[in-house]
């Protein structure tokens, strides 16, 4: 007769000895459940390792191109000062423009080309205007561009916008006395002399 085969021969082996067959099943799922969720977690904690270096480098690249950015925009900026020393008014607002295009984010370029259109004439005050929008854009809270736009505002008469410049001067630096200053000379303009003496006090 034909020997039993190693199937059959196991067959037997776990019928005779069904607890301990139980267990040893057992055992090994346990393993392969326990290496399953160990391997989930590597590959989880790979992607996560990835992801942050990925951001890491990201963050490194950006701040590196804007520092180029800033580099060459302080070239077109430092040329406008020049121009502007000059009395070469014209190119000192090209050169404060190009800087401010290079580096959006460099509102004194923005700010100084205002100043430097304001000084051409009322002419050149809507100009001005969009030049201190710009730079208050860069720089949300910079009280001096508030300070200058209102400035502007109140030499066009538009009294109105000019305090509520300054008021916003005073609501991130209360009691600024420049702020309160051009308020009182607002109010005084605007025929609230009471106002504009209590400003003054």
């Amino acid at each position: 007769a034909r020997a039993p085969g190693a199937a059959y021969r196991f067959s037997l082996w776990v019928r005779r000895n069904k607890v301990l067959a139980t267990v040893i099943a057992l055992a090994i799922l346990a393993v392969v459940s326990v290496g399953g969720v160990f391997g989930a977690k590597a590959i989880e904690e790979t992607r996560r390792r990835r992801t942050l270096e990925e951001a890491q480098a990201r963050s490194a690249l950006e701040k590196a191109q804007a520092f180029e950015r800033r580099q060459k925009s302080q070239v077109f900026f430092d040329k406008a000062l020049l121009y502007q020393r000059r009395g070469r008014a014209e190119l000192a607002v090209d050169f404060f423009r190009r800087a401010a295009q290079t580096d959006p984010t460099y509102d004194q370029a923005f700010h100084e080309s205002a100043l430097v259109l304001k000084a051409m004439g009322p002419s050149r005050y809507p100009e001005a205007l969009q030049e201190l929008d710009k730079a208050n854009t860069a720089a949300p809270n910079k009280t001096s561009h508030l300070l200058e736009r209102a400035s502007i505002l109140q030499r066009q008469g538009n009294y109105e916008k000019s305090l509520d410049d300054l008021n916003r001067v005073l609501q991130i630096s209360p009691g600024d006395p420049e702020a309160l200053t051009n308020r009182a000379s607002v109010w005084l303009a605007m025929g609230d002399t009471s106002k504009g003496l209590k400003d003054l006090e």
